[in-house]
């Protein structure tokens, strides 16, 4: 097992000539680097780009953390965080959420991607503004009340950054140093082949807390239904773990 702050994964991206071409287990973390970091040519990602991410840790992840003991720290991995709009998107909210609910303990925020570069930008956190009409009031309302504005661009503030941690892992390598409540991995698993994608499936199944949840766009009944997966009622991309948890 891996620690998450080693390694390398990738972030929300467009299909690109060479993503057509799945990856696979047997290729080095170099090539998977390379070719990912390929897969990446037109980015498409932003703050509180998908909403049901969002909902979903409203909606069913928090729920399950209150009815546990207070006090503990409810714990998300951003897996494939890209240049970290979603990880910071989810602490907002987490954070917003905890506020308005006057909520004992805390949370953190794991970013991991395959790219130095967008690493990097992730730890600056600072982007390019976007409009209520993109994201939706009550999302713009929650940005102002955690980042600073600089004319065209945003910075997101000291609070926030201190709930996030970033850094490289390879989702083929199983996490040795956390478990978590909520793992989110979004536009990513597709340019991996089937065998992989099972692979990687099982890995963050193995580190899902009690109660946990995974967020996996991308999926087909050739993963799901090996995998034993089973999707939330109402959501399109979140599923509760089956035959690889190794925490219930």
């Amino acid at each position: 097992m891996e620690s998450l702050s080693s390694g390398k994964q990738n972030g929300a991206v467009q299909v690109s000539s060479r993503a057509m071409n799945p990856l696979s287990l047997g290729e080095s973390p170099h090539d998977v680097f390379c070719n990912l970091t390929q897969a990446k040519a037109t980015t498409a990602t932003r703050l509180f780009r998908d909403h049901e991410i969002f909902n979903s840790l409203r909606q069913e992840v928090l729920p399950v953390y209150l009815q546990k003991p207070p006090g503990r720290t409810l714990s998300i991995w951003s897996a494939g965080c890209s240049s970290g709009e979603e990880s910071y998107s989810l602490a907002m909210v987490a954070a917003d959420e905890f506020k308005k609910r006057r909520l004992r303990g805390s949370f953190l925020v794991f970013g991991t991607d395959i790219s130095p570069d967008q690493l990097a930008k992730a730890r600056q956190g600072t982007y390019l503004s976007p409009s209520e009409r993109q994201i939706g009031a009550d999302y713009s309302r929650i940005l102002k009340v955690f980042s600073v504005k600089n004319d065209a661009t945003i910075s997101m503030n000291a609070e926030i950054k201190g709930k996030i941690r970033f850094g490289q892992f390879d989702l083929r390598k199983k996490p040795k140093t956390h478990t978590f409540d909520y793992v989110v991995c979004n536009h990513v698993l597709q340019y991996y082949d089937i065998p992989s994608q099972l692979h990687i499936i099982q890995n963050m199944c193995s580190v899902l807390k009690k109660g946990g949840f995974l967020f996996l766009e991308g999926l087909t009944v050739k993963t799901v239904e090996p995998s034993g997966l089973r999707q939330v009622s109402g959501y399109s991309n979140l599923y509760l773990p089956g035959k690889y948890s190794d925490h219930g």
